[in-house]
């Protein structure tokens, strides 16, 4: 496996990420972009992008803005913002990738959607791992307000330890709630939830602690996903975790419900990091897919 890494110049920022050929030069699948979850950064798909690159597709991680070697200008002034969907269509031009299937977990999810709502021409699919849709909103979808008793317990104490910035406490309920599963036996996800951990003190140390994360404020697409989710014109793959928070099984619910295009497939025994719990089960579900709702397409221009 032959993986290269670079950043490239965004707005207000330099984005970091690597790309994985194929194994074989002669291909024909295509390219996927892999964009990881809010407890974690590019490194959680290895495995993801160590079994696809040898089944013939190149592969594409990065970090977004706030997470592991992804930088924003603190130098900027105060009204400066960026795009999520800008920063990953600005990787794809710069690698010459013209259509890629966008495979994103939890905020990445929701990343993914913006991407193929707003350039259906550049997304031939999304693999939507646990996440969440940009502005839908309703306390249902909340993990405060909605869900056990447990869960609004649990989130409710995140956001207060946020506020504390009491950074430690936050590593062990972040990887506790999101890897090993709310109300499940502590660890539950083993090297996961050690992974989770190390990834979360990671991101926290170069980019909370110094105020680095927030110094670019984000620009969410207008209308949002929620509003126009039924002009998704790619297939989609929508991938639940049995023991993930109630509000993003809903989340999921929900999604099925708008989306024509659309597959399901549950993993009862995972919580919210789904890729990193059942690696191999989700790379045979992942291909399985792709060969039946997106088959072999030219990836580059």
């Amino acid at each position: 496996m032959n993986t290269l890494t670079g950043t490239i110049a965004v707005e207000h920022g330099t984005l970091f990420y690597t790309h994985t050929p194929p194994y074989s030069a002669v291909t024909r699948r295509p390219a996927l972009l892999l964009i990881h979850a809010g407890v974690a950064d590019h490194s959680m798909w290895e495995p993801t992008v160590a079994h696809f690159s040898q089944t013939g597709h190149q592969v594409i991680t990065y970090d977004t803005r706030g997470y592991g070697r992804t930088r924003n200008d603190t130098t900027a002034l105060e009204t400066a913002s960026y795009s999520n969907v800008d920063d990953a269509i600005a990787l794809l031009d710069h690698l010459g990738v013209n259509q890629v299937v966008v495979v994103g977990n939890s905020r990445g999810g929701a990343i993914a959607l913006d991407i193929a709502l707003q350039f259906p021409k550049r997304v031939i699919g999304v693999v939507h791992i646990c996440g969440g849709v940009g502005g839908l909103e309703g306390p249902e979808y909340d993990e405060t307000t909605s869900g056990t008793d447990l869960e609004k317990e649990v989130f409710t104490k995140i956001l207060q330890i946020y506020s504390d910035k009491n950074w430690d406490a936050l590593e062990d309920l972040f990887a506790t709630a999101w890897a090993d599963g709310v109300g499940q036996p502590l660890r539950r996800s083993g090297h996961v939830h050690d992974r989770v951990k190390q990834m979360v003190h990671a991101n926290l140390a170069a980019h909370e602690k110094s105020g680095e994360a927030r110094a670019i404020k984000p620009r969410n697409p207008q209308p949002s996903a929620a509003e126009r989710i039924e002009q998704l014109m790619s297939p989609l793959l929508v991938i639940v975790g049995g023991l993930d928070t109630s509000a993003t099984v809903r989340t999921a619910d929900w999604l099925v419900s708008k989306v024509e295009k659309v597959t399901r497939v549950d993993f009862p025994h995972c919580a919210h990091m789904v890729s990193m719990e059942e690696p191999e089960k989700f790379h045979r579900v992942v291909e399985e897919w792709l060969e039946t709702n997106v088959g072999c397409v030219e990836a580059t221009v």
